[in-house]
């Protein structure tokens, strides 16, 4: 469990400097103690397409954002590891509300430019009206704990942020441009970004298993949901670390990225034993929702990993 807590640490700090990013521009190349195979370069003047990977990548993070904050505040609910569960929800919240407003008005200090295409901007407009809805109901489960009512209202809205989130991510794919090789990396940065969201999906799902279990209630939409999120996330690992060009999806751009993604695959190896009691629809235990939610900050670490070598390649 030390070990998981250190992860957890490591995990807060590197979200921490992705705030500080996305939201005030402080930190600044020549200074900055991020490694430097994860630490973007930073650029006024960046290529189209470049930009374009920013955005995706950007409206890719909302997506699991959705997830990560739907897990947290269950998790909250049922009291497991609840100190841990608020920073989640707190980084969340911030980081969620940062991106919507710089694909709005773009990041200078990266190079990104304002979205512009109008029906991925119509989006973004959707989108920051769900979050307005949405967000009161999580910083509620935040400040004040446990609130059945309130975590049965995020469930009930997170969906739609969700939908919203992978049509903007859907929009921006459509401007991609240029030959079958740019299209197939786009498509691969697409996936990629998908495994964070497919990964705390799965999270979520086992928690309202055990939530739902705990009450009386049908379990069974929620254990189907979890099926079809691990199905997908092994699916995608298999194409992304092989490519498919059936489907148009571009192998690793370099070898590191191909060494993050073996490594995302080695840490999935000792997360996916922890969910079978809830691949049966059973509630899991107190010991085994803590582990997941200590072990899940060290994946989404691996996995932010592995969307930078993306994004920046």
């Amino acid at each position: 469990m030390t070990r998981m807590r250190d992860f957890a640490i490591t995990r807060a700090l590197f979200g921490a400097l992705m705030l500080m990013l996305l939201c005030t521009g402080g930190v600044q190349a020549a200074g900055s103690t991020t490694p430097p195979a994860i630490r973007p370069e930073f650029s006024q003047e960046i290529s189209k397409a470049a930009s374009l990977a920013l955005q995706i990548d950007m409206a890719g993070t909302q997506r699991m954002l959705s997830q990560r904050m739907t897990a947290a505040a269950c998790l909250v609910n049922l009291g497991v590891n609840p100190e841990q569960q608020r920073l989640a929800l707190s980084e969340s919240v911030d980081l969620l509300s940062a991106s919507i407003d710089r694909l709005e008005t773009g990041y200078p200090l990266t190079g990104m430019q304002p979205v512009d295409d109008p029906i991925a901007r119509a989006g973004l407009e959707a989108e920051r009206a769900i979050w307005s809805e949405l967000l009161p109901l999580v910083t509620a489960i935040r400040d004040y704990g446990r609130s059945p009512q309130t975590l049965q209202s995020i469930v009930a809205q997170e969906p739609v942020l969700l939908r919203t989130a992978q049509n903007l991510v859907q929009a921006l794919r459509r401007g991609a441009w240029g030959n079958g090789a740019a299209q197939a990396e786009i498509r691969a940065l697409d996936l990629v970004g998908r495994q964070r969201m497919l990964a705390y999906q799965m999270l979520k799902e086992a928690c309202l298993i055990t939530t739902e279990g705990r009450a009386g209630r049908e379990t069974e939409p929620h254990r189907r949901a979890l099926v079809a999120a691990l199905d997908m996330f092994e699916m995608t690992a298999g194409q992304l670390i092989a490519g498919d060009e059936a489907a148009r999806i571009a192998p690793p751009p370099n070898d590191d990225a191909f060494a993050a993604l073996d490594q995302v695959q080695l840490h999935w190896q000792d997360l996916r034993p922890l969910f079978e009691p809830a691949l049966e629809g059973e509630a899991l235990g107190p010991a085994a929702l803590g582990d997941l939610s200590y072990d899940y900050d060290a994946l989404l670490f691996d996995l932010d990993e592995v969307v930078w070598y993306y994004t920046l390649d």
